[in-house]
């Protein structure tokens, strides 16, 4: 019995792709390049998102210095129970992004001289003042507070206003 020599099969030498390589090859781009756009996209939206957040500190801040820089007396809003040169409610555009700033002062009655109900006889220790900035991203309300402590200098006085409190929760 006469065994045949083993023959290499000759294939024939394509040069370049199939079909089927360049369907594989085109649908691995396209799901890089989804991946890149997405990335950009969100990239893009946190990026206005944090310049809107970055807008709102800085009109707060700046609510805030400048209730700092006016004398006890002035820090108050116009038109409200404790009267002063601040707004209650301004509209400011800043960066082409509309915010709305909201300024509330109330009195504290500090509890380390005792309080009006027990042996403090001024109620009015000191001046809180709270700042809201709100704006708008694709219709989802969006809003930042700062609050700050106005001292008066020197000791407490009493101030002839009566006495009324009110709180807005956030």
């Amino acid at each position: 019995m006469k065994y045949k020599k083993n023959k290499r099969i000759k294939r024939p030498q394509n040069k370049g792709f199939s079909l089927v390589d360049i369907i594989v090859g085109s649908a691995l781009m396209l799901v890089f390049a989804i991946g890149v756009v997405g990335v950009f996209r969100v990239s893009a939206q946190l990026i206005f998102l944090n310049k809107a957040k970055v807008g709102a500190l800085t009109l707060a801040n700046e609510q805030l210095e400048f209730a700092r820089n006016l004398t006890y007396t002035d820090v108050g809003v116009a038109g409200s129970f404790i009267e002063g040169s601040l707004l209650a409610t301004e509209t400011i555009t800043l960066n082409g992004i509309e915010y709305t700033r909201t300024t509330f002062v109330e009195y504290v009655d500090d509890e380390k001289d005792g309080t009006a109900s027990t042996t403090d006889t001024i109620p009015t220790d000191y001046k809180k003042l709270k700042t809201k900035i709100s704006w708008e991203y694709k219709g989802k309300a969006n809003e930042i507070s700062l609050l700050t402590n106005i001292v008066p200098k020197g000791s407490e006085a009493n101030v002839e206003i009566g006495r009324a409190s009110c709180r807005e929760r956030v």
